[in-house]
């Protein structure tokens, strides 16, 4: 989904300091294993994709919303803005600006904290076009859950925390003594040492998504995911351990919920990712999302080879909540379990009746790719997709 370093120098990690200008601490790649050890890096690459920004996209603009909200909330925000710019000596750097159309990052007070657990003050998102970062999304609830206003203190603490993630620090870290720890309550209210050893080791990488390509001499001088954390094997463990650490601290939070289900998928543990999508499900409102929970859940039952209960899902997900992705669900299991010529009946109906469904299509597409040797069944879904004028 910055390279603030200059990467394969010298200094070891006993010498990280507030007081050290930032540019000048360098990963050591000979004492690599003690500079993760003294991080949480693990998790924040176990959340998927390396996130961050260039390095010379920096300073970074920065719009905070001002109308409607008390002027110490503006105040506030943009106070631990310039914290995280302190104590990095400036490698991290920010440009306040008027207007979100020139913004970077965007930071906005709303009402709308729909899905979001009633004592969640803040919460970031990236946005994405064409596989780059677009901007990065701050928002913050305007008041508690009894109507009455946060003070400059809190809203300084969660702005701390969410610049963190808005600076590619995904997932959280599982010491309370870090600012990226997930509780608010037992939250350190400072930058820790982790958590700036942390997002050296970032921008020390070679990013996923970034919001400007990387030139391959860039590339040359930075670490790969494999040399800080190992093979495709232990990063999956990584991502289980982190998910179930998150989890475990913050139970009520779907998002930590998902990741744990998402990582026990992908270790193949269907059994427990099965429960863990349950338990998103209970948690969360919006339709669209429980359909695509039900569809993660009907794929594990696939994987285990449950057609049963994999058919039964299915069936539920579209009969409670129809939509052009629950409708393909049980075609995608009749395929699985060897009734091909009936997923592909039924998926032909789906799109004569809505040629627009780009799930079906896809499905048809791919089935149609795979099927090599079956003549017929290629030539129904030809057929379909040449009447419907998708080919």
């Amino acid at each position: 989904m910055k390279k603030f370093f200059v990467t394969f120098l010298i200094v070891f990690i006993g010498l990280i300091s507030y007081s050290a200008p930032y540019d000048s601490i360098y990963i050591n790649p000979y004492n690599l294993r003690e500079v993760v050890a003294n991080s949480y890096i693990r998790g924040v690459i176990a959340q998927g994709d390396v996130t961050r920004w260039n390095k010379s996209s920096f300073p970074l603009g920065v719009y905070i919303q001002s109308n409607g909200v008390p002027e110490y909330y503006v105040s506030a925000v943009k106070k631990a803005y310039l914290k995280w710019q302190t104590v990095t000596g400036g490698a991290v750097s920010f440009k306040f600006v008027s207007s979100p159309q020139n913004a970077d990052m965007k930071c906005f007070f709303t009402y709308d904290f729909s899905n979001m657990s009633e004592d969640t003050v803040g919460y970031h998102q990236f946005k994405y076009m064409d596989d780059k970062i677009a901007d990065s999304i701050i928002k913050f609830r305007v008041t508690d859950k009894n109507g009455n206003s946060f003070s400059s203190q809190i809203l300084y603490n969660v702005a701390l925390h969410e610049i963190g993630h808005s600076l590619g620090l995904a997932g959280h870290s599982s010491k309370s003594g870090d600012l990226m720890y997930p509780v608010a309550q037992k939250r350190n209210y400072d930058i820790s040492k982790r958590d700036l050893t942390t997002l050296k080791l970032l921008y020390s990488m070679v990013p996923d998504c970034t919001d400007r390509p990387l030139s391959t001499s860039d590339k040359a001088n930075l670490l790969t995911k494999a040399q800080v954390v190992g093979g495709e094997a232990r990063l999956k463990q990584d991502a289980q351990t982190a998910a179930k650490i998150n989890s475990n601290i913050t139970p009520q939070d779907p998002s930590s919920r998902y990741r744990l289900a998402k990582a026990y998928q992908e270790n193949k543990n269907y059994t427990k990712a099965i429960q863990e999508y349950k338990n998103v499900i209970s948690m969360v409102d919006s339709s669209d999302l429980k359909v695509k929970l039900y569809a993660e859940i009907t794929n594990c039952y696939i994987k285990l080879k449950n057609y049963t209960a994999a058919q039964n899902c299915a069936n539920y997900t579209y009969k409670k909540y129809p939509s052009r992705l629950s409708v393909v669900l049980l075609p995608t299991v009749l395929y699985d379990k060897g009734a091909k010529t009936d997923a592909v009946v039924c998926l032909c109906k789906i799109v004569s009746a809505d040629r627009n469904n780009e799930y079906a299509i896809m499905l048809l597409k791919q089935i149609y790719n795979q099927e090599k040797n079956n003549t017929k069944l290629k030539l129904s879904i030809l057929k379909t997709l040449k009447e419907e004028n998708i080919l």
